[in-house]
């Protein structure tokens, strides 16, 4: 999903409430994807959540999985949805959002321990058009994130509905990549193969197919099953 990040989004609290609700999706094995997708219901191998809030532009959020073998595409999307739906319904606990917010500053924290480290973030803020002054008030900011933050997040903001799949065009050019032949293009049943492709996301899952083929990893072959899902 297209997302706002703190250089243009006109109300902060909602970047810093997104940051939140990737961390409660995916921020170690006790995250809501781990716990509920590949652990409780095996529908998933691994699942991450990806979100950069320090932009110049407009950010993306990423929800990546992998589905266990005999799992669609399809099926695995859906009970990522689900998750989301899940915190547009049901507010956050404050337990689960204080422990996730104590996570996430501890790793912020230790991540400036060193010069370098704090040398990359004040960087990164000031290529962002951000003061390098924020790094003193993130602390703030994260812990004044509430569950109603969350919850109106999760339920106001427009880009949960203008999200982009892979519609056969791409499905089509990602077998390709991974070698699996032209025949799949020519007797994928996906219908509306003139469907509009987010070309960004096309382009990125070209790289992390290429990528995995150089790396012979398993997640080859179990995309290559899932493709004509």
């Amino acid at each position: 999903w297209n997302v706002h990040s703190l250089a243009t989004a006109q109300n902060p609290q909602d970047v810093y409430a997104l940051v939140m609700i990737k961390n409660i999706l995916d921020s170690g094995i006790t995250s809501r994807l781990q716990n509920n997708l590949v652990r409780k219901q095996k529908l998933a191998t691994s699942v991450s959540v990806s979100y950069d809030p320090y932009n110049r532009g407009d950010s993306l959020f990423s929800v990546t999985a992998l589905p266990v073998e005999g799992i669609s595409l399809e099926e695995i999307e859906k009970a990522l949805l689900a998750e989301i739906e899940n915190l547009k319904n049901t507010p956050v606990s404050n337990d689960e959002l204080n422990r996730v917010v104590t996570r996430y500053m501890a790793d912020l924290i230790d991540s400036q321990d060193d010069i370098a480290g704090q040398a990359r973030m004040i960087g990164t803020l000031e290529v962002n058009g951000l003061s390098y002054q924020l790094i003193d008030q993130l602390q703030q900011h994260y812990e004044s994130v509430t569950p109603e933050d969350i919850q109106r997040v999760a339920n106001t903001w427009d880009g949960w509905k203008k999200r982009r799949g892979i519609s056969a065009k791409g499905k089509i050019q990602i077998a390709k990549i991974l070698g699996i032949g032209t025949d799949l293009a020519e007797s994928s049943s996906v219908q509306n193969k003139d469907e509009e492709v987010s070309a960004v996301r096309i382009e990125r899952l070209k790289m992390e197919a290429e990528k995995i083929l150089r790396s012979q990893s398993p997640f080859a072959m179990a995309l290559a099953n899932n493709i004509d899902a």
